[in-house]
């Protein structure tokens, strides 16, 4: 018989207390983002401030005929809409506040994730505590003003709904997410893994281009050209000419001189990796469970950022929420959300301190650490799963 965890425990506290916990531990959270919100950096000067500008200065939606964004008209539509809910509000605070509503709603994804796991008892409510707590999440939304959190929050939707057995649901969610921010991408190789699992039909794919197109549609009605629309992200990949920007991955290693070589040549790589993994996963299709699914999930969102070139020092964002869920889902693996969670923490300084107190270097090897820690588990986990699947039809 299992001993009972601290997670898996149901008399450990009432709803009431639960409740009690939640209010208290998510004031705290708003209270650390309120004391954050004066703080300006330079994406704020030079792109998403002027973006509020040009949205007041337009009479709010009819901005959106004007490319004056290199983001995708999703985000902009937020904008808008908590400009005509807060007109008063200075652009500073308007930005932020999108990002922090976001992170509430991604606290709440990560309770119903947890809940998978931990029917009962405080697990979910500890880890959707632990969520609005970790160093990159408010500092992301409520110091830097980034958007990072509204496209990872429709990521977590696809994880949950796939979890869930709901395929419909989380093709349309990574829809959304990949309609805010291509950065979605990252979760990709997972859904061909589901494919060739059979927990999703090909068919399916048809509704990413579906939800997309439908998310621009409102741009293009009030006048803004469908090419733009439909080419937003082809100009983004111009933007730098960079093999990293901050980014603790394989190419701190790299010189950026051989920028025209490596950058094809990384594009290969994950893509070959990406394909062994997806192999690997599908020899093991009969051993899939929602652990093994969110570890995938997880390896994936960890790993893409770290072989492709041109990566930000945000890209490991959706690494920092799901490798929380993964540390609630394999305790062995407590260590994993901690490593990301640091790599990503420092990966920031550069940017928004102009100090790098853990070299880049070091870090990228720190997170080339977890990603070969977290494939060693699930190899175990298709192992042990395999070893009892064959034990039970041996005594069937």
């Amino acid at each position: 018989m299992k001993t009972p965890t601290l997670f898996s425990r149901t008399k450990s506290l009432s709803s009431r207390q639960t409740i009690i916990i939640l209010l208290i531990g998510g004031g705290l959270a708003l209270w650390v983002r309120y004391l954050l919100r004066d703080f300006q950096n330079d994406d704020y000067r030079y792109f998403t401030g002027p973006w509020v500008a040009f949205i007041r200065a337009h009479a709010g939606y009819r901005a959106l005929a004007f490319p004056f964004s290199n983001y995708t008209p999703p985000y902009l539509y937020l904008l808008v809409l908590f400009n005509y809910l807060f007109p008063k509000l200075s652009s500073l605070y308007l930005i932020k506040l999108i990002s922090v509503v976001f992170d509430f709603l991604a606290a709440l994804l990560i309770y119903r994730l947890i809940r998978i796991k931990y029917p009962q008892g405080i697990g979910p409510a500890l880890a959707s505590l632990a969520f609005l707590f970790l160093p990159t999440i408010f500092i992301n939304s409520a110091f830097w003003g980034q958007a990072d959190i509204i496209y990872t929050v429709p990521l977590l939707a696809c994880v949950y709904f796939f979890l869930k057995d709901r395929p419909t649901l989380g093709m349309i969610a990574f829809g959304v997410a990949i309609s805010i921010k291509l950065q979605a991408i990252f979760l990709a190789p997972w859904l061909v893994m589901l494919l060739v699992n059979k927990k999703t039909t090909l068919a399916s794919f048809i509704l990413i281009p579906i939800t997309y197109f439908v998310l621009i549609l409102p741009a293009w009605i009030i006048g803004r050209p469908l090419p733009d629309l439909l080419t937003i992200y082809l100009a983004q990949g111009d933007t730098y000419r960079e093999l990293t920007m901050n980014a603790p991955n394989l190419y701190t290693w790299l010189p950026n001189s051989l920028y025209d070589l490596l950058v094809p040549a990384g594009l290969l790589l994950t893509i070959l990796l990406a394909l062994s993994l997806i192999a690997v996963a599908y020899r093991n299709q009969a051993t899939t469970t929602p652990k093994i699914l969110l570890a995938l999930a997880t390896l994936s969102v960890i790993a893409m950022p770290f072989f492709l070139p041109k990566m930000h020092d945000r890209y490991f964002y959706p690494a920092d929420v799901l490798s929380l869920a993964l540390g609630f889902y394999f305790s062995e693996l407590f260590f994993i959300p901690l490593l990301v969670q640091f790599v990503s923490l420092f990966a920031y300084f550069p940017f928004l301190f102009r100090t790098e107190p853990v070299p880049l270097e070091l870090l990228a090897v720190f997170q080339l650490l977890g990603i070969l820690a977290l494939t060693r588990s699930l190899f175990n986990q298709w192992r042990q799963v395999s070893d009892k699947t064959e034990v039970e039809a041996a005594h069937a």
